[in-house]
């Protein structure tokens, strides 16, 4: 997210991990296997919903400049 008064949602990017969770050892471990997929494997119609919904959150907590989101 990118913005004050209309803010504006990235691309739509995912991390595969390499084990059951995203934890601590699959981020910064030097093994691990975790990759991020960017763009998202989603269709336009899934990823056009998810920024919205992004840029809506953003609103809502009254978020200004640059903020990250993470979904699960």
């Amino acid at each position: 997210m990118l913005g004050n008064d209309a803010p504006v949602a990235s691309v739509v990017g995912e991390i595969v991990p390499d084990r059951e969770f995203y934890d601590y050892a699959s981020k910064y471990d030097s093994t691990s296997t975790s990759e991020p997929v960017i763009p998202a494997k989603l269709t336009k119609a899934e990823s056009k919903a998810i920024r919205e919904m992004a840029v809506a959150a953003f609103k809502a907590c009254d978020c200004a400049g640059l903020g990250a989101c993470g979904l699960s």
